[in-house]
């Protein structure tokens, strides 16, 4: 009987001559842009630094990449200049419109097929006026709570989120930060029961919709809490938290509020806004 090959992650890997590491990518760290929040119709240079000690890294091989997390379509807006372990890219993003732009660094090694990807940063555009906090950056993304840096109970960035992609409509921004609260307490333990949550979606469904019989803004509804949600539960830790406490609540019926009852839900009175 012939034995079996065994494959060693660790080993290195002789291709053509080539050493091909098997084992972890060097690791790319990113910095939060500097500035993180530019405004629409004016040129603001925005610096992006990363910070790469792997020896094996290709100088010229270090881009720039923006991503949408939606789709994960990517773009290569540059590559990054090389000062020793340090790499810089200034350029300055173009847009009419209040948006909110994800970046990666990604960078090619000597001997390795794939590249390593940095954890991702944002900048957002604001329209003027509109006071964001700073984007937290991989700092954000180390512990449940994350980065709460004027202390609204949101993670700086979910309000950063919340307030490009609905910059237009105060009514939704005060439906989606209840519902970021109550996610919030669900994940760092803070729940005491599912209701917060529950009294969010009806706020959220009331805001989005026009009547009981709105079915496209009842649709709405569901897609921008499943989006909010995403963020929420951006890492495996927070996600495993958020379920691991909703199911402490049980499976019970739970009865569904009338549209006329969904107002009271809300922690803002939604008839105070003007949009």
């Amino acid at each position: 009987m012939k034995a079996k090959p065994i494959i060693v992650a660790s080993a290195l890997l002789v291709i053509g001559g080539a050493c091909l590491y098997a084992f972890q990518a060097p690791t790319v760290t990113i910095s939060p842009a500097m500035p993180s929040t530019i405004y629409v119709n004016s040129t603001t240079t925005v610096t992006i630094t990363a910070h790469i000690t792997d020896s094996l890294v290709i100088p010229n091989g270090v881009n720039l990449v923006q991503t949408n997390p939606l789709t994960g379509s990517e773009t290569v807006v540059g590559s990054l200049n090389a000062n020793g372990q340090t790499f810089t890219i200034r350029f300055q993003p173009v847009t009419t419109a209040p948006i909110l732009f994800s970046y990666q660094v990604s960078a090619a090694f000597r001997g390795l097929l794939q590249r390593s990807l940095s954890l991702p940063i944002t900048v957002a555009v604001a329209p003027l006026g509109v006071v964001l906090p700073p984007d937290p950056g991989p700092a954000g993304l180390q512990i449940l709570a994350g980065i709460d840096s004027d202390g609204d109970g949101v993670r700086d960035d979910e309000q950063r989120w919340i307030g490009i992609t609905y910059h237009s409509s105060a009514k939704t921004r005060a439906a989606l930060t209840q519902a970021a609260i109550a996610l919030e307490h669900e994940v760092v333990g803070a729940a005491s029961s599912y209701q917060p949550l529950s009294n969010a979606i009806d706020c959220m469904n009331f805001t989005l919709m026009t009547g009981p019989a709105d079915v496209s803004g009842g649709a709405n509804a569901l897609k921008t809490y499943v989006a909010l949600r995403t963020l929420v539960l951006n890492t495996p830790a927070r996600a495993n938290a958020f379920f691991q406490a909703n199911s402490q609540f049980g499976s019970g019926v739970r009865v569904s509020t009338p549209y006329s009852q969904k107002a009271a839900k809300c922690t803002i009175n939604p008839s105070q806004f003007p949009n």
